[in-house]
């Protein structure tokens, strides 16, 4: 997507400015969310590309513009049930549960009153605000076997999921970014023909059963995140991977990582102390931005 965003004027990046002020929305929702988690007793750690932010540069990586957080399910449920009823008011929370919008297989927590607007959610009735993603952390099997079913099944779950989202959130307008590269295009058209044959039950539907199909309430000794970027057998891990967890500075603020966050970066990134070349660097586009 990066590389087709770079050649059309349909979407934008950043500048400096913007990207700065971006952060520091970003910095009060997390505030706000280890606030309350503080208070609550619960375990909210940064991930991805933000715990790599936190031990390389101390703070986001320069040139991204977003924050993640991990809560173990326990946490993450509790969290998305009580954090309304303290800052309903300043924040729009999205989750695949029952009584929740959802956006995505993940929960979402959006300042209102900003505006940060991507492509594929342009014609629907969202909040496109400013938001904090958060990943559940599932116990997963501790066999192989158990391992094995469980990945491959949540990766068809979850590819049935966002292909029914893009079905039925289609617009001309992503429709022409698509086109722009053939490769990109292709696989477009394959998952909305996926969602379409399967959009006998909306996206909703199959969020929630996605959602409830990857949870696991079993104590064991593997941990995983279904819904990250190596999805759920890329991202399995043991226990002691995550915990105990480490505190950190990020921004100059309160964070946590996983404790053995050399592993869990390795895992994910390679070498991840090397700056990449700047043609390698993840990179947003949005259609628009307003605080």
């Amino acid at each position: 997507m990066g590389d087709i965003a770079r050649k059309t004027n349909m979407l934008y990046e950043l500048s400096d400015e913007e990207r700065q002020q971006l952060k520091q929305v970003l910095l009060e929702i997390y505030q706000d969310i280890l606030n309350f988690c503080n208070k609550e007793n619960l375990c909210a750690m940064l991930g991805g590309g933000s715990a790599l932010g936190a031990v390389r540069h101390g703070g986001f990586i320069p040139w991204d513009d977003d924050l993640d957080l991990i809560m173990p399910r326990k946490d993450y449920d509790y969290f998305f049930k009580e954090f309304p009823k303290h800052y309903g008011d300043k924040y729009t929370l999205y989750v695949p549960q029952e009584g929740y919008k959802m956006s995505n297989l993940f929960g979402k927590v959006i300042k209102k009153g900003t505006e940060l607007v991507e492509l594929q959610k342009i014609t629907s009735d969202f909040d496109k605000g400013i938001y904090v993603d958060i990943f559940p952390l599932e116990f997963a099997p501790d066999n192989i076997i158990g391992q094995k079913v469980k990945g491959i099944l949540s990766t068809i779950l979850g590819l049935i999921a966002v292909s029914i989202f893009a079905y039925q959130m289609r617009n001309p307008l992503i429709d022409k970014f698509m086109k722009q590269n053939k490769r990109t295009y292709f696989v477009y058209k394959v998952r909305l023909f996926l969602g379409w044959l399967l959009s006998f039950k909306s996206y909703e539907y199959w969020y929630m059963k996605f959602d409830r199909f990857v949870r696991s309430k079993r104590v064991t000794n593997y941990v995983t995140i279904p819904t990250g970027r190596k999805r759920y057998l890329g991202e399995l891990q043991k226990n002691e991977v995550y915990f105990p967890i480490r505190p950190v500075e990020f921004e100059g603020k309160e964070a946590y990582i996983p404790g053995d966050y050399n592993k869990f970066l390795t895992d994910l990134y390679g070498d991840y102390m090397k700056i990449p070349p700047v043609d390698k660097r993840e990179r947003h586009y949005f259609v628009s931005f307003k605080i």
